[in-house]
């Protein structure tokens, strides 16, 4: 199905954008902070392999920049936001278990899930709403 040109992909574009932003900066805080925003919400387990914490942190900040770009043309690039609904339902697995494993950072996770989760609903919905075919790309 060819995108309605009465539906365009405003809002994906604008999702694409806040979404990438987010990504970005959870990546820079990821890289650079992880042991002192652990410190700062009272976690107790320091972090012994700093490599995980950065990598993950290149990881956010490399899927922020992608969104970000694809929000130049989101019916040409519909393959990236497709991924970022599905990297964001996975996500929610290791929030659990971190959840589990580190109470003291619960709040957290539990707001950083959530919103994944809402961003993953919302890209579904602007992908509906713009007309475009998830099935064709």
């Amino acid at each position: 199905m060819a995108p309605n040109p009465e539906r365009r992909p405003n809002l994906l574009k604008w999702l694409l954008v806040i979404g990438g932003v987010y990504e970005m900066v959870m990546g820079l805080v990821m890289f650079f902070f992880i042991q002192g925003f652990f410190r700062l919400l009272g976690a107790t387990e320091p972090i012994n392999y700093l490599i995980f914490a950065r990598a993950m942190g290149t990881l956010a900040f490399s899927f922020g920049l992608l969104l970000m770009l694809s929000s130049r043309d989101p019916a040409r690039y519909l393959l990236i936001a497709l991924v970022s609904i599905l990297l964001r339902l996975l996500i929610q697995f290791p929030i659990i278990l971190g959840c589990i494993e580190v109470p003291e950072i619960r709040p957290l996770l539990l707001a950083f899930g959530a919103t994944d989760l809402l961003f993953a609903c919302l890209t579904g919905y602007a992908i509906r709403r713009a007309g475009l075919d998830w099935t064709n790309w």
